[in-house]
């Protein structure tokens, strides 16, 4: 709609300095232009390179396809690698060897699958050294199903030294990886305390298919592991991961007020405490509290109070008001009429609560492949049993809200064990090493997979998780 003019004055004065300002305009507009491509440049480099990496790090197909299933050998091997790390590591006050053997070493990543299905290694010692692969199974996405990682450490006479690293398509020189792994070390533990452990390692050798660490011994090691603990009490408590320990501790409360009317220690059934919290829970969940995070706290207090003192590691702790009138031996406590039970099941339930359905049953399978070595208990499908039947419990607390209310309430009103129990008359114990193989093979057998399966369909068939 008609023609419009825009006149700008510009004070250059003269005609020649009016020729400078319109070079130094052109020369402006020149260098805006080369900041906007340089500008457009960064930030394509920002989004490119994550997809970049991530295709270069992601693969279709796995290193490590499969691996062995735990037997009685291998989780005795782990556990002796273990023990040794335990006993030498944290308590050295002078020069100390680890040796650890290629079964041990693999014993222990069989142990890592059978908790995690996602992860799979492999270790292998030769005379150049060893060597680590890692496959990760990751969730769907369009760039490849598997994260792979492969390292190997060489024997030196100067310390931990790297032969190479691979992590997918990228590949890294030995004196990198060495960087890298300080980097993250440090990362994970604060305070260059990676760096610290480290440099406390004098040589490494391979000897008779095992890797010989010599290390120093750590200095302030009680420090260290305090600092490691204040870290892990902040993580927790920024995250919350675990709850309110507030609210676990009005549970314990109630369940230490419970044992103290139990003046004489006389035994009680596991099935009278668990009504005891869950008829808290049921109260407050009436007036509006969430019904998963108080059954949450229910649990986390009953493996405080009855499973294991040191859960509350994981939980922070409960305030003296929270503790009075609790005992610390709570022998009296059965199910089953057994103690041990009691503790295979509350653990088991606490585990679900914090991890999931497959680091428990790994772990309570663990225990009993150990049992079944020289000096052990022998394998019991019993304890198997209570294992099974405190994750289904846990399971069916913290599922779908509605099932949650329905097995909340049953809890409350309810102190039969049969409710959630199932019956382990005609199950078999304390199996040695060589019974239970003759009879049930592996973890993998038919024979062993039908018992289990058994187990499992007396539990589903219970009042509390039946539909």
């Amino acid at each position: 709609p008609g023609e419009r003019k825009l006149f700008l004055t510009l004070p250059f004065g003269s005609m020649p300095n009016c020729s400078i300002g319109v070079m130094t305009l052109k020369a402006l507009a020149k260098s805006l232009l080369a900041w906007r491509t340089i500008l457009a440049l960064v930030v394509i480099a920002l989004i490119a390179l994550p997809i970049v990496v991530a295709v270069g790090i992601s693969a279709p197909d796995p290193w490590v396809a499969e691996m062995q299933v735990p037997d009685v050998a291998s989780s005795t091997e782990a556990r002796a690698l273990a023990s040794r790390v335990k006993d030498q590591v944290l308590s050295a006050s002078e020069l100390e060897e680890l040796l650890a053997t290629e079964g041990e070493i693999n014993g222990l990543l069989e142990l890592a699958n059978r908790a995690f299905p996602r992860l799979a290694g492999v270790a292998q010692i030769t005379s150049s050294g060893l060597e680590v692969t890692v496959s990760l199974h990751v969730p769907e996405n369009p760039l490849g199903g598997y994260l792979n990682f492969r390292a190997g450490v060489v024997p030196s006479a100067h310390g931990l030294e790297f032969s190479h690293s691979s992590l997918g398509k990228l590949s890294f020189s030995g004196g990198v990886t060495k960087r890298l792994f300080r980097f993250l070390l440090d990362l994970a533990l604060s305070d260059d305390q990676g760096s610290m452990f480290i440099d406390d390692i004098e040589s490494v050798a391979i000897r008779d298919q095992a890797v010989a660490v010599r290390f120093r011994p750590i200095e302030n090691m009680d420090r260290r592991l305090s600092g490691l603990r204040d870290r892990f009490a902040a993580v927790r408590e920024e995250l919350g991961v675990l709850g309110d320990p507030a609210l676990v501790g009005l549970y314990h409360r109630q369940l230490c007020e419970f044992d103290a009317l139990n003046a004489a220690g006389r035994p009680v059934s596991l099935a009278a405490y668990l009504a005891t919290a869950f008829e808290l829970a049921a109260d407050r969940v009436t007036i509006g509290n969430d019904v998963i995070a108080e059954n949450r706290a229910a649990i986390l207090a009953l493996g405080m109070a009855l499973g294991d003192g040191r859960i509350e590691v994981l939980i922070g702790s409960v305030s003296p008001e929270d503790r009075a009138g609790c005992r610390n031996n709570h022998s009296y406590v059965r199910l089953g009429a057994r103690e041990d039970l009691r503790l295979h099941f509350i653990i088991s339930a606490v585990l679900q609560a914090i991890a999931d359905g497959s680091v428990s049953s790994a772990v309570g399978e663990f225990k009993e492949l150990l049992d079944a070595d020289l000096g052990g208990s022998g394998f019991s499908f019993v304890d198997l049993a209570a294992d099974m039947a405190g994750v289904r419990l846990a399971e069916s607390l913290l599922g779908d809200p509605s099932s949650a209310r329905r097995v909340q309430a049953m809890l409350a009103e309810t102190r039969e064990e049969q409710l959630f129990f199932p019956s382990i008359s005609d199950l078999r114990e304390n199996l040695p090493q060589a019974e239970f193989e003759l009879r049930y093979g592996g973890l993998e057998d038919a024979r062993y997979q039908a018992v289990v399966a058994e187990i499992a369909r007396r539990i589903d068939s219970l009042p509390l998780f039946g539909e």
